[in-house]
């Protein structure tokens, strides 16, 4: 997860799962993607 956030500035994570009982390590990531400055829908109410 290091470095995941200044990489993918619109992209808000909210849970991560490292599993590392299998054969490959890897991530489970879950996000939500964020975006400002948009024409149509409703303006955010945490900037």
């Amino acid at each position: 997860m290091n470095g995941f956030a200044e990489r993918n500035p619109n992209l808000k994570v909210f849970n991560a799962i490292m599993h590392l009982d299998e054969e490959t390590p890897h991530l489970h990531i879950d996000y939500v993607p964020f975006s400002t400055g948009n024409k149509r829908g409703y303006p955010p109410k945490y900037p």
